[in-house]
């Protein structure tokens, strides 16, 4: 989500640069970085051990 910088959705009444075709079209722009690492990261942790237990 974080390299998204633009996302647009178009139903109709596009311009001829996109073609002919029927339904949506989806444009999305990435942002330019560097080669250096920067972000988020998620974890999703699913253990048996921290689960509830029964009635």
């Amino acid at each position: 989500m974080e390299t998204v910088r633009e996302f647009k959705v178009i139903t109709n009444n596009y311009s001829a640069e996109f073609g002919r075709n029927a339904g949506a079209l989806i444009s999305i722009s990435t942002r330019s970085g560097t080669n250096e690492l920067h972000g988020s990261v998620y974890e999703f942790l699913r253990n048996d051990n921290l689960d509830v237990g029964d009635f």
